[in-house]
């Protein structure tokens, strides 16, 4: 490797400046990588929120179906307590 030599003559390995610019590429590179996967992710966020907004009438329909099922399982598990008290006093 040559030798360069700064404004106060002092001698500076070439080396050195290859090694600072491969990190400088690394460093580059990792922030590259990591905006290409905070846009992927963006992306993928946009495409759930549009099927989620489609199946969100789904989603309310089953949401209220459940809870007319569970008024009714209420109502049959009173009948079937109060059936259960009638057959204990036999």
């Amino acid at each position: 490797m040559g030798r360069f030599y700064c404004g106060n003559r002092k001698p500076i390995d070439g080396g050195h400046w290859i090694g600072v610019f491969r990190q400088l590429v690394g460093a580059r590179d990792r922030v590259k990588n990591g905006l290409t996967k905070l846009l992927e992710t963006n992306i993928l966020i946009d495409t759930m929120k549009v099927e989620l907004t489609a199946l969100e009438p789904e989603l309310q329909r089953k949401s209220e179906d459940t809870e007319i099922l569970m008024e009714k399982l209420a109502v049959d598990q009173e009948q079937a307590d109060s059936v259960s008290r009638q057959n204990s006093f036999i």
